[in-house]
């Protein structure tokens, strides 16, 4: 399998948990106690959904938006680490698998695109 297809998946998986940890979080007793994590998952899955839906195209410059996609994953990953719910753990290791997956494909992006970047400048 292709491997930005396999990181397109885990990106999907990383939207799916985070929407629902985030509305599962909503439903908690102390909703306030929540804030940061249902903030957080809404960010992450945001930029994994955009993240997703760009890497299923041709387009080539997307390095920044890797970077930025796994900070916000290891972000939501450890607000969510805060939690003992069960939703939240499975929210966070779904971004740290998210996380991983960016990790790995950035560097196959970076090696790449050294010739590309630097006739850049």
């Amino acid at each position: 399998m292709d491997n930005s297809i396999t990181v397109i998946e885990t990106l999907n998986n990383c939207v799916v948990k985070c929407n629902r940890c985030a509305d599962a979080c909503l439903d908690e007793d102390d909703i306030a106690s929540m804030v940061d994590c249902i903030r957080a998952n809404r960010v992450c899955a945001e930029i994994c959904n955009t993240t997703a839906k760009i890497l299923a195209t041709t387009y080539k410059d997307v390095g920044d938006l890797i970077k930025y996609c796994h900070r916000l994953c290891m972000s939501c990953a450890t607000e969510c680490e805060k939690h003992e719910h069960q939703h939240c753990l499975e929210c966070a290791e779904a971004c740290r698998k998210c996380a991983a997956a960016c990790k790995d494909m950035l560097v196959k992006y970076e090696t790449s695109n050294i010739q590309q970047d630097e006739n850049y400048f």
